[in-house]
């Protein structure tokens, strides 16, 4: 679990991003790789510039990211690094569409179950949630940001693994309250 983690992603402007207040690489395993974060700055601009912009290594030539070596945003090679991916990285996305005022925080993890034994193993994502934005209500139940994928149909899963699902259900009213909710 990661917890008391501090991470702050100053943004001159909508093209230079600077992880200088970024805290230390923790012990345990929270941290993001470089790569990690740098997709995560990647998929909140071409999100929030309204035109589509191909997936390559060319539309950060204008932009500018800064990431201390041996941060919690770039640790060294020997951390450990697999939380990073699943909640660090919802994180860093919350963050920097928060600066910007662009929407408010997702559910803050990929929300992972996994299970398994000498002869089965399973890990999904688990749909949470995305927040409410200024002009719009949140969603409950859908794969947000770092995490687009889709859960398994429960069919899919008895068939293949020998467990049997008895209820599946998202938890109703969890959102808060305002002008905009997250339903």
């Amino acid at each position: 679990m990661c917890t008391q983690i501090h991470m702050c992603i100053h943004i001159q402007s909508f093209s230079h991003f600077l992880n200088s207040g970024t805290g230390p690489e923790v012990w345990g395993n929270c941290n993001a790789p470089k790569a990690i974060t740098v997709s995560a700055v990647i998929y909140c601009l071409r999100s929030m510039v309204g035109h589509d912009i191909p997936l390559n290594q060319g539309c950060l030539k204008p932009v500018t990211i800064k990431i201390p070596p041996g941060c919690l945003l770039d640790p060294s090679p020997d951390a450990a690094v697999v939380g990073g991916n699943v909640q660090t990285s919802q994180r860093i996305v919350d963050v920097i569409l928060h600066a910007f005022g662009a929407c408010a925080a997702s559910q803050g993890c990929m929300n992972n179950i996994t299970f398994g034994d000498e002869s089965v193993g399973y890990y999904e994502t688990v749909a949470g949630g995305a927040g409410a934005g200024p002009a719009w209500h949140g969603r409950s139940g859908i794969h947000v940001h770092m995490t687009n994928t889709r859960i398994t149909d429960p069919e899919l899963l008895e068939s293949r693994y020998p467990v049997i699902l008895n209820k599946f259900t998202l938890n109703q009213g969890t959102g808060g309250r305002g002008k905009f909710r997250w339903w």
